[in-house]
């Protein structure tokens, strides 16, 4: 068996078999409109040297179909009740290949098509790509499938397929991760990985931090108070288009009255609210002062020239 592809070695039967399910000697992705049968199809990846670097992640974008958790705890137990028949340990179950397989189904639900490969939206990558991404280190092996309506008839035809079979009844796995989902048209979409590392006792990959509110940083609601001795400006600083408070950053404060820097004696930024206060000396009559607010890549400022009362 060659990495990317699978040599089935098909007598007659098994290759009608394959015609029926669609097993595949190459990898290809197949858009399910052009699907007219029950699919699957089966991967073997062993990896060499080092792993690449992470491409995407392995978190479900919020428009994927949702899961089916019953199904997919369902195959796992078939497979294992298979595998008690031939003397095999049961598989453990990976947090890792189980996000890979629950990511695999519902991608492949949501944007109608069968194939180990993930296609954009939202990147391209391979499975090796995928499986790394949610965290598995190791040799692993992969089943998907289309069409099949139950955890009993998705398992009935991946062991009738030689290149599924040996996925489910490789004595070296240890591990696997199931996950099954309905597309809009009422097609079940199947993935199951299996792994040689064990990694059963592992956290589920981490849901990455939503990123940081993107726009433009504006000051605004300028507002100037002078106490005795002193002159205080106050600015709203806010994320442009939401308009909403930022809620992370720094303030700077920086004043000149006929040309020396004035002394600060307040200096404060809470949730967006930012304060700027300096001493003033009696018989200052100019002063321009500026307020500096810095968030990341992000930076904005306000100037304004005060005349003291």
């Amino acid at each position: 068996m060659l990495i990317g592809s699978v040599d089935f070695g098909l007598n007659t039967d098994e290759a009608d078999l394959a015609r029926r399910l669609g097993t595949v000697v190459r990898l290809v992705v197949r858009p399910l409109s052009a699907v007219l049968a029950a699919l699957a199809a089966a991967f073997v990846f062993v990896p060499l040297g080092s792993p690449a670097a992470t491409v995407g992640d392995c978190t479900p974008g919020a428009s994927f179909r949702p899961a089916n958790a019953a199904f997919a705890t369902e195959v796992t137990r078939l497979v294992n009740q298979h595998r008690a028949t031939l003397g095999l340990p049961a598989l453990k179950v990976s947090p890792t290949l189980t996000a890979s397989a629950v990511w695999k189904a519902r991608h492949m639900a949501t944007y109608g098509y069968m194939g180990h490969d993930d296609p954009a939206p939202p990147l391209a990558r391979t499975a090796a790509d995928r499986i790394a991404a949610c965290g598995y280190r190791g040799s692993w092996g992969e089943n998907v499938a289309a069409g099949f309506a139950t955890p009993a008839a998705v398992l009935a035809a991946w062991l009738q397929s030689p290149g599924h079979r040996a996925n489910i009844e490789n004595p070296a796995y240890v591990v696997t991760g199931a996950g099954a989902s309905v597309s809009t048209g009422g097609i079940t979409l199947w993935a199951q990985d299996f792994g040689m590392s064990d990694d059963s006792g592992s956290s589920p990959p981490a849901t990455p931090a939503p990123p940081a509110a993107q726009g433009k940083l504006v000051l605004e609601k300028l507002r100037v108070t002078q106490p005795t001795g002193r002159l205080v400006l106050h600015v709203r600083a806010v994320l442009a288009p939401s308009m909403q408070p930022l809620r992370k950053g720094s303030a700077g404060c920086a004043a000149f009255a006929g040309g020396e820097k004035l002394r600060v004696v307040v200096r404060r930024f809470a949730h967006g609210a930012v304060t700027c206060g300096w001493r003033v000396a009696a018989g200052v009559r100019f002063i321009k002062a500026t307020v500096f607010v810095n968030a990341r890549a992000r930076s904005a400022h306000v100037t304004v020239s005060v005349l003291p009362r």
